[in-house]
């Protein structure tokens, strides 16, 4: 069975490189301001140690890893999913 998605009009989508970006960014403010020192700093290790964790907190409905092919999606409410079956 063939399963067809799209998704909706709206859909906040971000790029994994963007993403590592944006993490690594955070860490580094984060040790200029000095709170690698306080106990603060687990936290924001936690929200910035995986790149899907990260995209979640910033209220994305998916990632998209270009150089190799993977759309993940964590909100499935974004998607749209054909109703009917297609048989190939």
């Amino acid at each position: 069975m063939v399963v067809r998605m799209a998704l909706k009009a709206g859909a906040r989508i971000a790029d994994r490189g963007v993403i590592e970006a944006g993490m690594q960014r955070e860490r580094d403010e984060a040790r200029t301001r000095g709170l690698h020192r306080q106990p603060r700093w687990a936290a924001i290790w936690a929200q910035t140690e995986v790149a899907s964790i990260y995209a979640c907190y910033l209220g994305y409905d998916g990632m998209v890893d270009e150089q190799n092919g993977v759309w993940l999606i964590f909100n499935r409410t974004a998607l749209r999913v054909q109703a009917e079956e297609i048989v190939p």
